[in-house]
């Protein structure tokens, strides 16, 4: 049988709050996460664009540290959202 009784906004805004304020240390956790594994990409990446001489390896080099600049952008974005009011 479906229940149709009302339910009081003093009820829902405070389980609003609440499954808001879960998406967002969720969101803060997936963004931490994704930054910590774009140390490596970033890094030995970089490295290897200074390193290696001119041609198709160096550019792979390049391409593997935009990507991971591209990601990080991503990365900022879910940390403003994880702190939108």
């Amino acid at each position: 049988m479906l229940d149709t009784h009302i339910v009081a906004p003093s009820t829902i805004v405070p389980f609003a709050s609440e499954a808001l304020n879960r998406h967002r240390a969720l969101v803060r956790r997936v963004a931490h996460d994704l930054n910590n594994a774009l140390v490596l990409p970033l890094t030995l990446g970089s490295l290897l664009a200074e390193e290696l001489p001119d041609g198709p390896s160096q550019s792979d080099a390049e391409a593997i540290v935009a990507a991971a600049l591209r990601a990080r952008e991503l990365v900022e974005l879910l940390q403003s959202l994880s702190r939108a009011a």
